[in-house]
């Protein structure tokens, strides 16, 4: 994970504005975006990390079930089970994986899972998040982009607050709008939004940006190119 201070500054800023929206009750976060490669594991991962710096209790849960990522994106090797097996009911107990001297614990499995609406149709989910949530300070569900797949609605049910991640000339005007607009119609409580890989952010030489409180109607003006931008990922 990266350490420079500009970078950990960006979480930390992003931390405390998220912190001053949540309401004593709001404990579960879902990260999102319009696309794949926008970086939202990243985000989620980097995000949770930030929260257990402070002391908090935090699980991260990869939601992400069709390709996870965010065991890689900790370095973490060892094999385990996560919401898929969960779901699918072949895990007895759910163990979560300790990520070194921290309080951020990580549900994740190192499989993909084919089919997954299939499992995300149920209240499995609704009933595990239940239990979750006494558990611990903060849960942060990393789950799929909301514009191309339906995995990520499913799932904005059950959670307190959405962070979308959009990043800079890489997803399309129209890819962007469906995403939020999806969202709106499951009537998801936005957060904000992540404006990831920014070349000029202001206050910040990080490349990232946080928004917050903003509504469905965002975009317009804000030059979003139609086509996506190959780069270095």
């Amino acid at each position: 994970m990266q350490t420079d201070s500009a970078f950990c500054e960006a979480y930390r800023l992003l931390r405390l504005k998220l912190l001053r929206q949540l309401k004593d009750e709001d404990k579960v976060i879902m990260v999102t975006s319009s696309i794949p490669s926008e970086g939202k594991s990243s985000v989620s991962v980097n995000l949770a990390l930030s929260l257990a710096r402070e002391g908090k209790k935090v699980l991260l849960i990869d939601g992400d079930l069709r390709g996870p990522s965010d065991k890689a994106l900790l370095g973490i090797t060892k094999p385990s089970e996560g919401l898929g097996q969960c779901l699918s009911g072949s895990l007895d107990q759910v163990h979560f994986l300790r990520y070194e001297d921290t309080s951020l614990y990580v549900f994740a499995g190192s499989e993909p899972i084919h089919a997954p609406m299939n499992l995300l149709q149920y209240d499995k989910l609704e009933a595990l998040i239940n239990t979750l949530r006494p558990m611990f300070d903060y849960i942060v569900l990393d789950t799929p982009p909301c514009a191309m797949m339906a995995d990520a609605l499913a799932m904005c049910r059950h959670v307190d607050r959405v962070i979308y991640v959009i990043r800079e000339d890489f997803a399309a005007t129209t890819q962007i709008f469906e995403g939020i607009q999806a969202l709106a119609g499951a009537d998801a409580r936005m957060a904000g939004f992540v404006f990831n890989c920014a070349a000029n952010v202001r206050g910040s030489s990080s490349g990232y940006g946080y928004g917050y409180g903003y509504g469905y109607g965002y975009g317009y003006g804000y030059g979003y190119g139609k086509t996506k931008r190959k780069s270095a990922e």
